[in-house]
């Protein structure tokens, strides 16, 4: 039973040390290299995790000015292409929602098959 402080120290740690990785996994400069490109990479995909963590409760003036302008907007939603599969057929997309006061709800990396 000593032990049992001691692990959830270590088991925090580790949550504070893996939510700090995915934060500095989120290159601004590259994402907006990419901005409004056909995605051709992963690399959009590949920072997915750190957005999906770090954008709940931003605004949507903070997301603008974090991501830039949307690919498309559905509804309420923001959508950011992040990689495309299957020759095109498929494409991954980071979709922002907010609720009615305009803050991110989630962002959730989604196939376009399954969200529309």
């Amino acid at each position: 039973m000593k032990n049992r402080p001691f692990a959830a120290g270590m088991l925090g740690a580790s949550l504070l040390a893996s939510s700090a990785l995915a934060e500095d996994a989120f290159d601004r400069e590259a994402w907006m290299s990419a901005a409004g490109l056909p995605p051709k990479s992963d690399a959009r995909e590949a920072m997915a995790p750190a957005l999906e963590a770090r954008l709940p409760g931003l605004s949507r003036e903070d997301v603008r000015a974090l991501l830039g302008a949307p690919e498309e907007i559905h509804g309420q939603s923001f959508v950011y292409a992040l990689a495309s599969r299957f020759f095109g057929a498929e494409y991954r997309v980071l979709l922002v929602e907010f609720d009615e006061s305009d803050l991110v709800t989630t962002a959730r990396n989604v196939s376009t098959e399954t969200w529309k």
